[in-house]
């Protein structure tokens, strides 16, 4: 189909469209694999300028739903980068998470919050909403705690700590030190985390962090690369109490162990029957989300959905 529109065009215009194409693809290349990139393009408005530059820190605006927002950015950061290309980071979560947020009585909780880039935009948008956001890595805290200021938000609480069903001062958790992802650490050493330090952080449960909170819990988002279970099973009596919807990721390659992985899965799985909610596949740039069962192998996102709130 998409060769046949391209063979109706005018020839002029193929030609621009393939040139555009191209272009793209290289920019895309270039913003995270080049460390010039931005002097280049600097370069290209005022060479002089480049003596008082320095092209390998600075902000990015990104813009969601009409709102614009500025981020930190190191040139090269994965997650940063996407800011800069589209815009805004994960946007097929991001705006699903936008269609809960009707009031201001309600409590969005972010576990495992990285730079902010998915929170961040949401809480600049919806201002009258309380954000919590977690995030235990912290060179990752200390730019979140930046970009929340750079922005101005006052309806954001962050606590620098690993949410687990277990407490305490002294978890180990493997810190990633590539500054092109370092939202890849764990609490548990996963196939991702390649360049990292073991480092001592404290755990918090969620349900202890929400045991007395008079707003509503519309939204939970689960991002720690491998420990979802442990998450929810600090938050189950939160999860039972006021029916947020879940996302979440699972991925088996992060479990070596084929017993351990499938034993996950089960355990997801049970949790959720047993809070009366059904799983769904999020696929990006999909609109339809089949439903999920974790049986066997499954690598992205799911949506949880409680049956009845």
């Amino acid at each position: 189909m998409f060769n046949k529109i391209l063979k109706d065009m005018p020839i002029s215009r193929r030609i621009r469209r393939l040139v555009w194409y191209f272009y793209n693809l290289r920019k895309r290349r270039r913003v995270h694999r080049d460390p010039a990139y931005f002097n280049n393009f600097f370069a290209t408005f005022n060479k002089n300028n480049l003596q008082s530059l320095d092209t390998s820190r600075g902000l990015v605006r990104g813009n969601f739903q009409g709102i614009n927002y500025l981020m930190k950015m190191t040139p090269g950061s994965y997650i940063e980068s996407a800011v800069f290309l589209k815009g805004i980071w994960e946007p097929h979560i991001t705006e699903l998470i936008a269609s809960y947020l009707q009031n201001p009585n309600q409590i969005v909780v972010d576990v495992g919050a990285n730079i902010g880039a998915v929170s961040i935009p949401l809480a600049k948008k919806y201002q009258d909403i309380c954000f919590y956001l977690f995030e235990p890595h912290p060179q990752l805290f200390f730019s979140l705690h930046e970009n929340c200021s750079i922005n101005k938000l006052s309806n954001i609480k962050l606590v620098n700590a690993a949410v687990s069903d277990k407490v305490g001062l002294n978890f180990e958790f493997y810190a990633q030190r590539d500054a092109k992802n370092m939202g890849l650490s764990s609490l548990r050493r996963n196939s991702d985390i390649k360049d990292f330090e073991v480092i001592n952080v404290e755990g918090v449960r969620i349900d202890d962090v929400f045991k007395e909170v008079d707003k509503k819990i519309t939204v939970i988002k689960i991002d720690t690369q491998g420990s979802e279970l442990e998450v929810l099973k600090s938050a189950r009596r939160t999860i039972s109490i006021h029916k947020p919807i879940v996302f979440f990721e699972f991925e088996s390659e992060y479990f070596p162990d084929k017993n351990e992985e499938s034993n996950t899965r089960a355990e997801i799985a049970s949790f959720f029957k047993e809070c009366g909610y059904e799983l769904y596949c999020l696929q990006h740039k999909s609109a339809y989300f089949p439903l999920v069962n974790l049986k066997d192998y499954f690598y992205g996102d799911i949506l949880a959905v409680p049956l009845s709130d």
